[in-house]
C-alpha cells in the first residue's frame, strides 16, 4: 500500500484537508482522513507530505502529446480532409518524451488531439501521462471528435474557412439520416457510423475556432445538430468580443499578453459556461491558471480548469480529476502553491505508483 500522510489536500471535491492522509491499493484511493490512525505496515511505502500540497493530477485537455504525425499524416493523406473515424489512440507513441515531461509537471493525463489541418480530424483519445511498457495508458480511446473552421492549406488543395461549414452540415446531416435508418437495407458506412457518440451526445464535438464568427458557426452548428460542443478557442492571434455563453471551452493562453489576458479573464466571468486551461507546453499548464487569477480569476477557477473540468468534459470525472474513495490514485504533491511560479512538483503518482520523483 502506498500512504500519504501528513499533507495539505486539496481533493476539488468539497473538502479541504490540513494535515490528512491517503490510503492508496491496488491503483485506487482506498481513503482519505483528516488524522489517520492507519500505522503503516513494513511493506507499505510511506511518503510524507508534511508541509505540502496535495492535489489530483493536472489534466491537458488540448495537446498531440506522443502523437505520432508521419503515421497519421499518411492516413490524412490516404483520407483528405474528412477522416472521422481516425482514432489518434492508434498513433500514439508510449515512450515519447512528452509524456515523462508532462508527468513532472504534475499533469497526470492529456487529451491527445488530431492535428486541426482536418475539417473532421477524428476522434480524440484521453491518455495517463504513465505507461507501463509500449502499450499508452489509455483512459478513453473516444473522448471527442475534432472539427476545425480555421481553414487548410497544404501542398495538394486549399479549403478555406467560409466553405468549411457546409462541408461539415453535410457531413453530420447525412450522419444522422444514416443512423436513423434501422431497417437495414443501408450499406455499410465506417465514416457516416463514426459519427454516432458525437451524434448521440455520448461524446462532445470539439470544434476549433479562431474568431467570433466561426464561434457562431460552430454554436449554430451545435444547436442544429444537438451536439455536446466544446469550443477549442485560439485566442493567440484572434479577437473574440466574448467568451462563450453556454457551451464549454478550452483557452491555450500561452503567448497572450497581459492586457489581453486581462479582457479574456474579464469576459470568463460575465459567463456561465464552463472553462478548461490548456498548454503546449508541458510547465505552463498551472502557470497559465495562475495567470488568469492573477488577473481576476478565483483561485478556485483556476484549479477547476484544470482539474474537474476538463475531467467532466471528457467524461472521466468518475475516474480522475479529483480526489476521493474509490478514484483512480493520480495525485501530485507540491512544494506550494501550484499556481505559483516558483513552485515545485516533489512527487506525480499516477494509478498508486510514483511516476516522477
Amino acid at each position: 500500500m502506498l500512504v500519504i500522510k501528513n499533507g495539505k489536500i486539496v481533493t476539488m471535491a468539497q473538502r479541504l484537508i490540513d494535515g490528512g492522509d491517503i490510503l492508496i491499493e491496488d491503483g485506487k484511493i482506498r481513503s482519505i482522513t483528516d488524522n489517520s490512525d492507519y500505522t503503516p505496515a513494513p511493506c507499505d511505502v510511506v511518503i510524507d507530505a508534511k508541509f505540502r500540497f496535495v492535489f489530483p493530477g493536472f489534466i491537458d485537455i488540448y495537446t498531440h502529446c506522443g502523437l505520432d504525425g508521419t503515421r497519421t499524416g499518411d492516413i490524412y493523406r490516404e483520407e483528405m480532409f474528412i477522416a472521422p473515424y481516425v482514432h489518434t489512440s492508434r498513433y500514439i507513441n508510449a515512450g515519447s518524451d512528452d509524456f515523462s515531461d508532462k508527468a513532472s509537471c504534475g499533469i497526470t493525463a492529456v487529451a491527445v488531439a488530431p492535428f486541426s489541418e482536418r475539417i473532421v480530424g477524428g476522434k480524440c483519445c484521453l491518455i495517463k501521462t504513465k505507461s507501463d511498457g509500449d502499450k499508452p495508458n489509455i483512459v478513453s480511446e473516444d473522448c471527442g471528435t475534432l472539427f476545425s473552421l480555421t481553414g487548410m492549406n497544404d501542398e495538394n488543395y486549399v479549403v478555406f474557412p467560409e466553405s468549411i461549414p457546409s462541408f461539415i452540415k453535410s457531413e453530420l446531416h447525412s450522419a444522422s439520416t444514416y443512423l436513423s435508418q434501422d431497417d437495414g437495407s443501408a450499406l455499410a458506412s465506417p465514416a457516416l457510423s463514426a459519427y454516432e457518440n458525437v451524434l448521440t451526445k455520448k461524446a462532445p464535438a470539439y470544434f476549433s475556432v479562431c474568431s467570433d464568427e466561426q464561434l457562431k458557426i460552430a454554436e449554430n452548428i451545435a444547436e442544429r445538430f444537438s451536439l455536446n460542443a466544446v469550443m477549442l478557442m485560439d485566442i493567440r492571434d484572434a479577437e473574440f468580443g466574448a467568451m462563450p455563453k453556454a457551451a464549454p471551452f478550452v483557452i491555450n493562453p500561452s503567448h497572450v499578453g497581459n492586457a489581453k489576458r486581462r479582457l479574456i479573464a474579464e469576459s470568463i466571468k460575465d459567463t456561465d459556461a464552463d472553462f478548461a486551461i490548456s498548454s503546449q507546453e508541458s510547465d505552463t499548464l498551472s502557470v497559465n491558471a495562475g495567470l488568469f487569477v492573477r488577473s481576476g480569476l478565483s483561485m478556485q477557477s483556476g484549479f477547476e480548469a484544470i482539474t474537474t473540468t476538463p475531467a467532466s468534459l471528457c467524461g472521466a470525472d468518475d475516474r480522475i480529476g479529483s480526489l476521493c474513495e474509490g478514484m483512480d490514485a493520480d495525485i501530485v504533491i507540491w512544494d506550494g502553491n501550484p499556481l505559483e511560479v516558483l513552485s515545485e512538483v516533489v512527487y506525480t503518482i499516477i494509478d498508486g505508483k510514483v511516476a516522477f520523483h
